[in-house]
């Protein structure tokens, strides 16, 4: 989980997976914003995790 007042910043750098439910590729991105921050359905996924203020 995110500390309060936190963010996260996804970005898909390779392969497919879903965040927060939501179906990511190679090259997109999600910003997350007052939630936990969930991935699953990974397929020969790499993700970067960037935790901002």
């Amino acid at each position: 989980a995110l500390a309060a007042g936190r963010r996260a910043y996804v970005h898909v750098a390779r392969g497919s997976v879903g965040v927060n439910g939501a179906p990511l590729a190679a090259g997109d991105a999600a910003k997350i914003v007052g939630e936990s921050v969930v991935l699953a359905d990974g397929h020969d996924a790499e993700v970067l995790l960037f935790d901002v203020a």
